[in-house]
């Protein structure tokens, strides 16, 4: 289980492991997020999308190498979202909200990894 971010200036993340019932750090993702969404990916990686505030930026976290990497700029900064996994490795991102533009946010986008 990958736990990110949250309120205030946490950029950090962490792992749980239910068969030692632990917690160890995963790094430091590049910016802090919340209301986001985390995606595990076909691959095991994990995606992670938005935040509240007015960025647009994604993130991939590689558990084979305990580090993060940017996964590029949506196209619309987005919290409160949906993100849903499709059979074919894509992550499609639907509706949330937009503190930039100030709005509830119809457009849907697809993250290919």
């Amino acid at each position: 289980v990958v736990v990110t971010g949250g309120l205030g200036k946490r950029s950090s993340a962490e792992v749980y492991d239910p068969e030692t019932n632990s917690w160890s750090p995963a790094g430091e993702m590049s910016i802090s997020r919340a209301e986001h969404t985390a995606t595990l990916l076909g691959d095991g990686r994990v995606l992670v999308p938005g935040e509240v505030g007015k960025r647009r930026s994604a993130e991939l976290y590689d558990p084979e190498t305990n580090a993060w990497q940017s996964a590029g700029d949506m196209n619309f900064d987005r919290y409160r979202y949906t993100a849903t996994l499709l059979d074919d490795g894509r992550v499609l991102l639907v509706g949330g909200q937009s503190a930039l533009a100030e709005t509830v946010l119809a457009e849907t986008e697809l993250y290919a990894p």
